[in-house]
């Protein structure tokens, strides 16, 4: 599925059916679905590529209440969705297990990393091929960036 809006969509989330309301949380205004199964579906490349799902298992989607601002209501929280996924959270993008940049390669270690502060594209972090113990993450602007030794 790509999207003929003129705007931009980094990703989207698939559920399997319609999710009962379950909960309200007042404190939050957010309206809480029943689990379903659910699929997070980001693209790739991320700026250009077609969508490409990942399996997120079980969820529950949690929607814009109606004591929110106008245009909020009934809209999908993406991040508490995703955390709330069992057995893990589910990542918000999914990461390539191998990464080729100019003429260098790298490996994922961590589909999770800690890459805030950097101007990553997501939290994927690879290890270079023959530098062991390297740190790697893609940025916006550039190639990738060190992000520790």
């Amino acid at each position: 599925v790509v999207s003929t809006q003129s705007t931009w969509v980094p990703a989207n989330t698939v559920f399997d059916r319609f999710p009962a309301y379950v909960d309200f949380d007042r404190n939050r205004n957010l309206c809480i679905g029943d689990h379903v199964l659910t699929w997070q579906c980001p693209r790739d490349p991320p700026t250009t590529g077609n969508f490409v799902c990942h399996d997120c298992a079980v969820c529950q989607p949690t929607f814009g209440g109606p004591h929110g601002p106008i245009g909020n209501y009934g809209h999908l929280h993406v991040k508490p969705t995703l955390e709330s996924c069992l057995p893990v959270p589910c990542p918000l993008t999914s990461c390539c297990k191998k990464k080729t940049v100019g003429e260098s390669e790298y490996n994922l270690v961590d589909a999770n990393g800690l890459t805030e502060g950097f101007n990553c594209l997501n939290n994927c972090v690879y290890e270079k091929v023959g530098a062991p113990g390297s740190s790697f993450a893609l940025q916006r602007e550039s190639s990738c960036a060190l992000l520790g030794n």
